[in-house]
């Protein structure tokens, strides 16, 4: 032990087998150069029974802790150690614990037996408490590359007992798959913030801020850090928590037996169950999956790790040995570096906190458990909105603590871009705050605590870059050239009809802010006659009332050369205010209602089709033909009336497609009128028609000569089977010359008897007549 005398410290050997205390002459000259030391008749015997004959007595004024100090009566040899006895002991009032050796042979079993794979905790099962309904969602598409690791990860939690198939469960989370270290191995975690994390009963019992710990800990000279496996799959969860921990993979819903990463109680529920095991242990500091055991030898800190060990085999806590450290007088822990004089932090620490003063904190309640920093800055000033899909690169990597900068994932490695959608929880909930902040062609760090992570206890850095943010595909093709993202959501169901009006404002997107709206008031499918950009009123079509939406249209790859405003994106913010709102023929009361509202409709439609605005026409058309066969007639005259009306919208509808030179959708439309009404004029007229188009004369001519034969006067049938004959005839004629023309070539080459030669020429002729 150190001892203060006039104001120099010194090393003395405390032993409690020595009543008397003992300073060397040597010590003692330099301690006192002028020092008085009083003759004695007492002499020192050492426990080998051999004499050491003291010079004298010296009392010498020992400092103590508060600034006051006391004589100390020590004996004086000429030579020998610096011992403190018992008199000198108690006059400090220091206590005396007499520590039993410890046997070197146990530590290694029990560290050796602690290191084995266990069963989990032979500890009381933890109970979750939740409230509310059960939530079941759906699994999650996990990319091919991954499909087999995660099938091999799912295969081994199942073997070690962790998991648990299941058949069927009224919960389910879908999980995430971060990659370990060697960008391989992916880790299984169930994303619970979307399901049991909304029902759980939050426990009082909380974790300790490290430096609550470490300031226990700091003065030790011996310390070991006892580094757990698993974790939280070593805690067992008795049967009725374990239903709500449903993961929902590919291959099928697996149940936890054990306490699962992910949810918000697991810190909490995993502490106390650590410190109930380390209860009343002397020099012993839990903090998750780290125990620190220090004491100020090697004999008591050894005495100490023995104890924990003890428990840690009588209740089935593995460690990982290779992560363990064993009697140091420091080490690296929590971000800090502890030895005897106390524990500062690391300079990677310290670096780290200066080097987030320039992040900006996305929180809401900025708590800086999301950060982020712009790297590069963006080329569009597009930000993605609520459930656009985004494309992204990404490196991550882990932020402090042990693994500091060790990369876990990464989608440049892979060489594959990741895509995901806002705010549908398909990724950490640092990343929907995050990404939703970025421009097109941004780069920046996001820095994620674990409770916006994958509340692991770890804290992750990502760097991003955004390639491009995907809204809703409206386009007609669904080519995704023309896309709407929602920036402020509508306040109704229903989105406008084509065909009937709609008051609109919009405006060049990335414009000045001054840039007024242009309101409108158009025929929605008819964006021509008001000038509206197509993309605008394909956009309108699925939007609701108050809704405000950005709309991008990618570049024309075919625009003419000089033509930059189309071989450029375009982008127009455009707010829905009111539309017309389309009445189902089904809602209204009466047959008389229902029939005179589908005439109103099909005379719309009929004037879109004289003007030659067939999408607008075909649409309505649709609408009112799918409505009419929810009608339901009573008697025979209505049945007669409803028939009409619907072979008039099929007739019309055949017609809009001929126009668009659609043969297929038209044959289909007049053969359905045909199927009750074979003899319909315009329905064989227009069914021939479509062969026409199809170049196939010789059904068209079927179709009008049908019509001829039960209505000679039908002077334009009659006109379209002169055309389809004579189209006949002369294919007939062209096949004759052909054949001539073989049989000429094959008498030319001498293949053939004339006779036979003349009898197939004859034959083949008659054949082609």
């Amino acid at each position: 032990m150190l001892i203060c005398a006039s104001g120099q410290k010194h090393d003395f050997i405390v032993d409690t087998g020595s009543v008397e205390s003992i300073i060397p002459q040597s010590v003692l000259t330099e301690l006192y150069p002028s020092a008085v030391i009083v003759p004695t008749d007492v002499n020192i015997r050492g426990i080998t029974g051999h004499s050491v004959p003291s010079v004298g007595r010296r009392t010498i004024p020992v400092s103590l802790p508060q600034n006051t100090s006391i004589d100390c009566n020590f004996l004086v040899p000429a030579s020998g150690p610096s011992i403190v006895g018992l008199k000198v002991l108690r006059s400090l009032q220091t206590s005396i614990i007499l520590l039993p050796s410890v046997n070197g042979n146990e530590l290694k079993q029990l560290i050796s037996k602690c290191s084995k794979p266990t069963n989990g905790m032979k500890s009381p099962k933890v109970r979750l408490e939740f409230t509310g309904m059960s939530i079941f969602l759906k699994r999650r598409i996990i990319r091919f590359s991954l499909r087999q690791p995660v099938r091999q990860s799912l295969n081994l939690m199942c073997a070690k007992g962790i998991l648990t198939p299941v058949e069927s469960s009224n919960w389910a989370t879908p999980i995430v798959t971060p990659l370990k270290a060697d960008g391989i191995t992916p880790r299984i975690y169930g994303d619970y913030r979307l399901t049991l994390n909304t029902r759980l009963l939050q426990r009082t019992y909380t974790t300790e801020e490290p430096e609550d710990v470490l300031y226990r800990s700091s003065g030790a000279s011996v310390v070991s850090k006892i580094d757990l496996k698993y974790a939280y799959p070593q805690i067992p969860l008795d049967e009725a928590s374990s239903n709500p921990t449903v993961i929902n993979a590919p291959f099928g819903l697996f149940q936890y037996t054990f306490l699962p990463f992910g949810l918000n109680v697991s810190p909490a529920a995993f502490q106390q169950v650590m410190n109930t095991i380390a209860k009343d242990l002397v020099g012993i500091e839990t903090n998750q999956d780290g125990v620190i055991v220090h004491a100020a030898d090697k004999t008591t800190q050894d005495v100490r790790l023995l104890a924990l060990l003890r428990r840690f085999s009588e209740s089935n806590v593995a460690i990982h040995r290779d992560k363990c450290i064993f009697g140091v007088p420091s080490f690296s822990c929590l971000g800090y570096i502890m030895d005897g004089r106390g524990f500062k932090p690391e300079t990677k620490r310290l670096s780290t906190s200066a080097y987030l003063e320039s992040f900006e904190d996305l929180t809401f309640n900025k708590d800086r458990g999301i950060l982020k920093k712009v790297i590069k800055e963006g080329s569009r000033d597009i930000k993605p909105c609520p459930e656009d899909t985004v494309v992204v690169h990404y490196v991550g990597t882990y932020f402090g603590g042990e693994q500091h900068g060790e990369q876990f994932d990464s989608s440049r490695a892979r060489e594959k871009e990741f895509e995901f959608t806002i705010g549908k929880g398909e990724v950490i909930k640092a990343w929907d705050v995050g990404v939703a902040t970025m421009k097109v062609g941004e780069v920046c760090e996001l820095i994620a605590a674990p409770e916006y992570g994958y509340n692991d206890g770890k804290t992750m850095k990502f760097e991003i870059e955004l390639f491009d943010t995907k809204g809703m595909d409206v386009s007609t093709k669904k080519d995704g050239s023309v896309r709407k993202s929602v920036l402020d959501k509508g306040r109704d169901l229903l989105t406008p009809t084509v065909g009937l009006d709609a008051d609109i404002s919009y405006r060049t997107f990335g414009g000045p802010d001054s840039q007024d709206f242009r309101d409108v008031s158009y025929i929605v499918g008819d964006p021509a006659t008001n000038a509206i950009p197509e993309c605008v009123d394909l956009a309108v079509r699925h939007m609701h009332t108050g809704e405000r939406s950005l709309v991008r249209r990618a570049g024309l790859s075919e625009a003419p050369a000089g033509d930059v405003a189309n071989a450029m994106e375009q982008a127009y913010e455009v707010r829905l205010r009111t539309f017309e709102k389309a009445k189902r023929l089904q809602s209204l009361t009466t047959f008389t209602e229902q029939i005179s509202y589908a005439e109103t409709l099909k005379s719309k439609a009929n004037d879109y089709l004289k003007i030659s605005k067939f999408d607008l026409a075909l649409s309505l058309y649709e609408r009112l033909h799918d409505d009419l066969q929810y009608i339901i007639p009573n008697g025979v005259e209505e049945h007669k009336i409803l028939d009409g009306v619907i072979t008039a919208v099929r007739l019309n509808m055949a017609l809009v497609y001929l126009r668009l030179r659609d043969a297929n959708n038209c044959s289909d439309k007049c053969n359905k009128i045909l199927e009750t009404d074979p003899s319909n004029e315009k329905a064989l007229f227009r069914l021939g028609q479509a062969c026409l188009l199809r170049k196939d004369h010789e059904d068209a001519a079927v179709h009008f000569r049908r019509i001829v034969q039960t209505n000679p006067n039908n002077t334009a049938a009659a006109q379209q089977l002169r055309v389809c004959e004579e189209a006949i005839n002369l294919a007939k004629e062209k096949e004759r010359k052909m054949f001539r023309g073989v049989y000429e070539r094959f008498k030319e080459t001498g293949l053939g008897a004339p006779g036979s030669a003349d009898t197939s020429t004859t034959d083949m002729e008659k054949s082609a007549a």
